[in-house]
């Protein structure tokens, strides 16, 4: 089989599909010795469908988006009134033309005893990729060329929502049927055998990452309001996106370059915190570049672990800063654990923070439809944008560009700091240096990996899927960091990849995956991190 990849280093979210709308109108163990001298304190104290015609008196027709060959579509249909006395009975045959971009013509005739609803459609304009990785994103340290937005999937949002909107009465109905319209795009564009999507084990994963990408999106920019941010968690143990970390908090908050802000909170039990401002991720798009950086090792913070940040366009007469350059869009926050408790997987708000607006705009009255169109046009850009990110195999190319991606399964190249090949850092933690793999194991093998940590802030190894979501780190052992390691009596680790317990110490458990990622995070090592070492044995031999 070809190998996946996605590259990116960490920190992400996830989520799950909507229902679909039914109303009257549609049927529709501890380690014995440590070899290194810091180890981050103990959190865990911290804590099918039809598409129905509806006529009203002295209404417009009305029709509803249903699914149509695996996507929702959009309605493009006249909005001419219907005499006052105009019934449902009186009405025998509506017909609506099915927007489909996908890549062939298709009419589908549904007859319904008097009632016939026909839609059309044609497409074929195709995605051009970027230089780089579309789909290596990750906060954390993965982030992705999205430097050069040229190209990508062609949605037409805003005039769709327009020529929807004049047919549905409401400018936020418009929105909404783009914002289906793009999920179907995602699907008929990016997940398609002709990328590499065809075994059904895979196309129903990322279908799963598709709703978590959606999921985050709704999450994010649906209510957002960047004259008055709150931090939303980046991931949680359902919501997955952009290479999350089982060891990490980390945290977003969509912000202007025009206004100025305060983040106060606690270092707590973490072994690493840093921010940084990202560019270009106005309105929900994708974050192009981090243009301002801060991590504990430069701030002042409080013998009690509290600290406060200024977030302005000109630097305090002192205390903690990050400037608001031109462009400035969010704040994305790390919090490194070494644990024996995955911090990730503590339920609760396990991190103490809040970021305050210290000159916010008066609050305004309520924008009704436009404003509600608004933010779904923002959740839609957050989904196209992520989805380019995720849904993308990584060529050679782009691997030999990387320099720490291996392609080759169950091999590994020479771990190395975060820099795209585009030459951006978006979502990239710019203090950390990564190695990334893949896995490929029949039922009967294992892979053991040996090698030592480097002296350094912050360790870890993680397993993902090939859309840089960790596997469920609850209720399995998926992920490893240095105070989770039993360690060999020269110090050195033995980890070992299986699709069933081997009976030995650091077991990794790929829930049964005969392949996946395996990634690792360095962070601030003090040397060049080793390359690990693998060999693939029978898992009979490891008793």
């Amino acid at each position: 089989m070809k190998p996946w990849l996605n590259t990116s280093s960490g920190w992400g979210p996830v989520a799950s599909s909507g229902d679909q709308t039914d109303t009257s109108k549609v049927r529709s163990g501890a380690p014995s010795k440590l070899p290194f001298a810091s180890v981050g304190r103990d959190v865990s104290t911290h804590t099918s469908s039809e598409r129905w015609t509806e006529w009203g008196p002295g209404s417009s027709r009305r029709a509803l988006s249903l699914p149509a060959g695996g996507g929702f579509g959009r309605v493009a249909s006249s909005a001419a009134p219907m005499p006052a006395d105009s019934s449902r009975a009186s009405t025998t045959r509506a017909r609506r033309t099915f927007m489909d971009r996908g890549s062939r013509a298709r009419k589908i005739a549904i007859e319904n005893q008097d009632r016939a609803v026909h839609c059309t459609g044609s497409g074929g304009n195709t995605m051009d990729r970027r230089d780089f990785i579309k789909g290596i994103g990750v906060a954390g340290g993965a982030a992705t060329g999205l430097a050069a937005l040229a190209g990508g999937l062609q949605s037409g949002i805003a005039s769709a929502g327009q020529a929807e909107g004049a047919a549905a009465g409401t400018e936020a109905r418009g929105a909404m049927w783009a914002l289906l319209d793009t999920i179907r795009e995602v699907e008929e564009t990016l997940i398609t055998p002709e990328r590499g999507f065809s075994d059904p084990v895979e196309l129903a994963e990322a279908e799963r990452s598709l709703s978590h990408i959606l999921y985050t999106a709704l999450d994010f920019w649906l209510e957002a309001k960047p004259s008055r941010p709150v931090f939303k968690p980046y991931v949680t143990p359902t919501r997955k996106l952009l290479g999350c970390n089982p060891d990490s908090v980390y945290y977003f908050a969509p912000i202007r370059d025009d206004r100025s802000y305060r983040i106060t909170g606690n270092v707590g039990a973490a072994t690493f915190t840093s921010f940084t401002i990202e560019k270009g991720s106005q309105e929900g798009h994708a974050a192009r570049g981090s243009i301002a950086a801060l991590s504990d090792e430069d701030m002042e913070i409080a013998p009690d672990g509290s600290y406060e940040i200024a977030l302005s366009r000109e630097k305090p007469a002192r205390g903690n800063w990050l400037k608001l350059a031109d462009g400035a869009s969010q704040v994305t926050t790390r919090h490194y654990h070494e644990s024996r408790q995955n911090v990730a997987a503590i339920p609760g708000r396990v991190i103490p923070i809040r970021i305050d607006a210290l000159d916010p705009e008066p609050l305004s009255a309520y924008g009704g439809d436009s404003e509600v169109a608004a933010h779904l046009r923002w959740v839609a850009n957050f989904v196209r944008d992520h989805a380019q990110m995720t849904f993308q195999k990584t060529s050679p190319e782009m691997a030999k560009r990387l320099g720490w991606v291996s392609l080759e399964p169950n091999k590994f190249t020479d771990p190395g700091q975060w820099i795209s090949a585009s030459g951006d850092n978006a979502y990239g933690n710019t203090h950390a240096w990564y190695g990334q793999g893949l896995y490929e194991l029949e039922e009967d093998e294992a892979l053991v990996i040996t090698g030592r940590w480097p002296d350094c802030r912050f360790a870890n190894v993680v397993l993902w899927n090939h859309f840089m979501q960790s596997f469920d780190y609850v209720n399995r052992q998926v992920s490893l960091n240095r105070n989770q390691v039993e360690y060999e009596g020269d110090g050195s680790y033995r980890i070992v990849v299986a699709h069933s317990d081997p009976g030995v110490p650091n077991w990794l458990d790929t829930e049964g995956r005969p392949h996946g990622t395996i990634y690792w995070r360095y962070v601030f090592p003090t040397e060049t991190p080793e390359r690990p070492r693998t060999k693939v044995v029978k898992h009979s031999s490891l008793g």
